[in-house]
């Protein structure tokens, strides 16, 4: 276990001087204060350990040690070979921040990596960089293990409550949107299809669609929710929709479906396209989603959720501007959403489909 790191209050405290005269030395301010003093305070910081909680050493260090970088993991199962579409617009944004801003980006490897070797291979990194990113949710055991590296650090698209700052798109506000916006259309047979890979998040969509059906007038008893145990991915889709038509064999198919991710509603419309079913006519679908593969392929995608590129944005506005500190408090920020209505999702039919026919998947 890493020795932890000492507060400003605990430095001021041991030096006999006050947190305010701790926080202007470590945030590399020199207007005002004696150069005996400041050095006194600086030298003891680090002498405790207290680097890189957010000090100033390019500032003050006459570029000795330069900070020049923002670090980034990824969540397991993902590589930089399988980043999934989602992340890929993160990270972009994230990017845009830091070119911006004239930082480097460090991919520092994916959550499955993580072992002793990984563990000295950061470390040496750590000097050069003003903090961390995680993209996703992550297993307790790799919190802990980027959590002892002692760096400020913000989790994206997840929330590690207590341990990092964190970014996410309101996703109560994006189930929302899509409920009104399919009620507005006739609809009153739902369904929502989702993931459990990542759980967090799959249940805090499904939370969130419960909260808009209720709001709707919708009871959810009676409407139908698939979940895949697998993952969240085209794949996933294409079974999420078969285990509905055929639970559907011979009765009426509900009329809109919500799905959980873009990716995971493209594998459901080739599942519905298979059946003979017309996507925005007979059935729509809308997804919990802002990124390409809702507009890039036919038919496009109605979708909520805020744009991806901006959580990358936020996360690394976050990490750099945010006070950091053991004394600072975590922040954890939630983007504003958008609906985008596109090609799946249409009026209620007038007839609701019955799935007479199964077609084998």
């Amino acid at each position: 276990m890493s020795k932890k790191t000492p507060s400003q209050a605990a430095i001021a405290k041991h030096l006999g001087v006050s947190q305010a005269l701790v926080s202007m030395v470590l945030n590399g301010r020199k207007e005002g204060i004696s150069p005996t003093t400041f050095d006194r305070i600086w030298n003891y910081a680090i002498t405790a350990g207290y680097t890189p909680k957010g000090m100033k050493v390019d500032h003050v260090s006459g570029g000795a040690v330069r900070r020049t970088a923002i670090g980034y993991f990824l969540r397991s199962p993902f590589k930089l070979a399988t980043k999934t579409n989602f992340f890929s617009h993160v990270t972009q944004g994230l990017h845009d921040y830091a070119s911006e801003n004239d930082l480097n980006l460090i991919f520092l490897g994916p959550e499955s990596d993580a072992d002793d070797r990984m563990l000295r291979r950061v470390k040496e990194t750590l000097p050069t960089l003003r903090g961390l990113v995680i993209l996703g949710e992550i297993a307790p055991e790799f919190q802990s293990f980027v959590d002892d590296m002692q760096m400020p650090t913000v989790i994206v698209s997840s929330r590690a409550t207590g341990i990092f700052h964190s970014v996410n798109s309101n996703e109560v506000k994006a189930a929302q949107l899509l409920t009104h916006h399919l009620f507005e259309l006739g609809h009153r047979q739902f369904a929502f299809l989702g993931g459990l890979a990542p759980k967090g998040r799959y249940l805090e969509r499904r939370e969130a669609v419960i909260q808009s059906f209720q709001q709707a007038g919708v009871d959810p008893a009676r409407c139908r929710f698939i979940e895949e145990a697998s993952g969240a991915d085209r794949a996933e889709g294409f079974k999420a929709a078969d285990q509905l038509i055929r639970e559907c064999a011979g009765k009426d198919l509900p009329t809109a479906w919500i799905v959980g991710n873009g990716t995971m509603a493209r594998g459901v419309c080739s599942r519905l396209f298979q059946q003979g079913i017309k996507i925005g006519g007979e059935v729509s679908v809308a997804a919990i989603d802002m990124t390409r593969v809702c507009w890039e392929e036919i038919p496009t995608l109605t979708s909520a959720s805020a744009i991806p590129e901006d959580l990358g944005w936020e996360a690394g506005r976050l990490l750099i501007e945010a006070q950091q500190g053991d004394d600072q408090p975590l922040q954890d920020i939630v983007l504003p959403v958008k609906l985008v209505v596109r090609d799946s999702t249409g009026p209620a039919p007038v007839s609701v489909p019955t799935n007479t026919t199964l077609v084998d998947a």
